[in-house]
């Protein structure tokens, strides 16, 4: 498991404490490295305030559930396919119920949500972030069209962050 956390930020005990904003996306894959992208540009907006954690993971699995476990809230970053009136969309995350027979390797955000709820019988609440993408193909950056809805919404993005980590 490749992840890695950006900025200092402080370090949680198991109270659930503060906002943990994750960055899904793989790097590699163009567009699909949006996710990650968003959370370095608020990492430099918001690293003042002890309150955030930046986190960012090529794909969502079960060994990110220690942080999780320390988040009050939790705010997930990531591309989608679909096409979105605005560009992007923000919406509250409902945890997926978990069959018995539960096996697999990556994980949407409400399955993860899930996960976790079975385990530690706590529902943090949650939100996803998603920026509409074009080009998941092989390179190193994200298009010119998805940065420019990045750019679009990023106020926005900042606005809507600060709301759910003050719980309006």
């Amino acid at each position: 498991m490749s992840f890695s956390r950006i900025g200092q930020g402080r370090q949680y005990g198991h109270d659930p404490f503060g906002t943990l904003i994750i960055g899904v996306g793989d790097r590699q894959r163009r567009d699909d490295g949006i996710g990650p992208f968003i959370v370095e540009r608020l990492e430099k907006i918001l690293h003042i305030a002890e309150t955030f954690r930046f986190l960012t993971v090529p794909r969502l699995t079960l060994q990110i559930a220690d942080e999780i476990h320390s988040a009050g809230v939790l705010i997930f970053f990531g591309s989608t396919v679909e096409i979105l009136k605005e560009g992007w969309r923000c919406a509250p995350l409902v945890p997926e119920k978990v069959c018995p027979d539960f096996q697999t390797r990556h994980l949407s955000p409400a399955l993860l949500l899930g996960v976790f709820q079975s385990l530690h019988h706590r529902n943090p609440p949650a939100w996803m972030v998603s920026v509409q993408g074009n080009n998941f193909g092989f390179g190193d950056e994200i298009t010119p069209v998805a940065r420019k809805r990045v750019e679009k919404a990023f106020s926005n993005i900042v606005e809507t962050v600060l709301r759910v980590h003050e719980g309006v």
